[in-house]
C-alpha cells in the first residue's frame, strides 16, 4: 500500500452491505488511506491532505449538510499544521474533503468526534502534547462545506493523544500518556471535572495511547486502552464504575498507538466484528473479535448498530437511578451540568426532564440533588 506509519484508524460501516465496510487509516507521513474490509484489505483510495501529519481519525454518521445526511470522517493535522480536516463518505466509499480550510486549532496531537444525544450537535475534541484540549462544534457553513466553532478548552495535565467519546453516555475518555485514562463530561459546558478509569499505578503501562469502545445492544460493552509500554491492551467495563476486566496482546503488534474496534458483523472476513491495532512496525493488524473474546471471556454481541437512531438511545442493563441523566450508572456532577444547561426547557422528551412533565425545573433539580452520589 505504500503506507509509512498508519498512526490511527477508524472503521466506517456500510449502510446496506456490511461486508463493504472500510478501514480509514491516517498515515502521519502525509496520507489518508481507505481500505476495503471485504476484499483482502485492498486500498480503495489514497487521499493527500494539504501539508503533513494527519493525526487521529474518527467517524460519525448522518450529519445534516445542505439538506441531506452525510457520513463524516475527520482528523486533526498536527506538528504545526494544527487544523481539523473533514470529509464526507461518497456512495462509492471514497472520501471528499468538505471543511472550508478554516478550522484552525491550538497545537494538536490527537483527535476524536462526539455527537450529543441531548442536542444532536457534532463536536471534535483535539488533544495536545502540552495537555491542552479543545472542543469544536462542527457546523454546516453552506455551499456543502463544514466549519468549526470553538466551544470549550481544558487541560488534561500533560501529553495526551488518544481519545474516544461515548455518545450514548455523554462522556469522552482521554489518555494522558504518562499518567491515567480520564473520563470527562463531553458536553460543551462539561468543564474540567473528571474521574480516572485507571492509571499507571493500576493496570496500565505508559505510554497510554489509543483508546476505543466496544458497544453492545444493551448499553454495555468495554473500554479498551492501549498500554504502549507493554504492547498490551487493557479492557474495562463500559458502564461505571469501569471495573478492570482483562488484558490481551495481538501477535505482531508492538508499540501500538491507535486502535479501533467494531461489534458489527462484516461478512465472512469478520462475522463477529473486528479489533484493529497500529503496530510500531508500520502495519495495521486486524483480529477477529470472537478470537479475542474467546481467549479473555469477553462478550460477543453484533446487535448494536452504529447507524441505528444515530446511536443515541441506550438501554443500559439494570434499573436506572433518577437523576442519572447521562446513564453512566451514577448521579454526579456530569448529570448536574446537563440539568443546568437545559434548565427552563419546556420541550417534551428533554434528557434532563427527570419527572417527564415536559419541563426542566426545580422538581427535576430536587430529584437529582436527592440522589446525588448514588450509583
Amino acid at each position: 500500500s505504500g503506507q509509512g506509519n498508519p498512526d490511527d484508524m477508524a472503521i466506517w460501516i456500510h449502510p446496506t452491505d456490511k461486508s463493504k465496510s472500510t478501514v480509514i487509516a491516517a498515515d502521519k507521513h502525509g496520507q489518508v488511506y481507505v481500505y476495503d474490509v471485504g476484499n483482502g484489505g485492498q486500498a480503495i483510495q489514497v487521499v493527500a491532505p494539504p501539508g503533513n501529519e494527519p493525526g487521529n481519525i474518527d467517524v460519525r454518521y448522518n450529519f445534516p449538510l445542505g439538506g441531506e445526511l452525510v457520513d463524516i470522517v475527520a482528523h486533526n493535522r498536527r506538528e504545526g499544521s494544527d487544523q481539523i480536516v473533514v470529509y464526507k463518505v461518497n456512495a462509492d466509499r471514497t472520501l471528499t474533503r468538505i471543511d472550508n480550510n478554516t478550522i484552525q486549532t491550538a497545537a494538536t496531537y490527537g483527535f476524536c468526534l462526539y455527537r450529543s444525544k441531548s442536542s444532536g450537535k457534532l463536536y471534535g475534541f483535539t488533544t495536545s502534547k502540552s495537555g491542552n484540549s479543545q472542543q469544536w462544534e462542527l457546523v454546516d457553513a453552506g455551499g456543502g462545506q463544514v466549519d468549526g466553532n470553538l466551544v470549550r478548552s481544558f487541560n488534561v495535565g500533560s501529553q495526551t493523544e488518544g481519545c474516544v467519546a461515548d455518545d450514548e453516555y455523554g462522556v469522552v475518555y482521554m489518555a494522558e500518556e504518562g499518567n491515567a485514562l480520564w473520563k470527562y463530561n463531553a458536553e460543551p459546558n462539561g468543564g474540567s471535572t473528571r474521574t480516572a478509569v485507571d492509571s499507571k499505578s493500576g493496570h496500565l503501562t505508559a505510554d497510554l495511547e489509543g483508546v476505543t469502545i466496544y458497544k453492545t445492544g444493551n448499553g454495555g460493552g468495554y473500554i479498551i486502552q492501549s498500554s504502549q509500554g507493554a504492547s498490551r491492551f487493557d479492557v474495562y467495563q463500559r458502564q461505571a464504575p469501569h471495573a478492570y476486566v482483562a488484558s490481551f496482546n495481538v501477535s505482531g503488534a508492538s508499540s501500538t498507538d491507535g486502535i479501533d474496534v467494531s461489534n458489527v458483523a462484516m461478512g465472512s472476513v469478520y462475522p463477529k466484528g473486528v479489533f484493529l491495532a497500529h503496530s510500531g512496525s508500520s502495519a495495521v493488524r486486524g483480529v477477529a473479535w470472537d478470537v479475542i473474546a474467546a481467549g479473555e471471556g469477553l462478550t460477543i454481541d453484533t446487535s448494536w448498530d452504529p447507524r441505528g437512531g444515530g446511536g443515541l438511545t441506550p438501554t443500559p442493563t439494570g434499573v436506572g437511578i433518577q437523576g442519572d441523566i447521562d446513564r453512566d450508572g451514577d448521579v454526579d456532577i456530569f448529570d448536574y451540568n446537563i440539568l443546568v444547561e437545559n434548565f427552563g426547557s419546556t420541550s417534551c422528551g428533554n434528557v434532563a426532564d427527570i419527572d417527564n412533565n415536559c419541563k426542566v425545573d426545580i422538581f427535576d433539580y430536587n430529584i437529582l440533588v436527592g440522589n446525588f452520589g448514588q450509583s
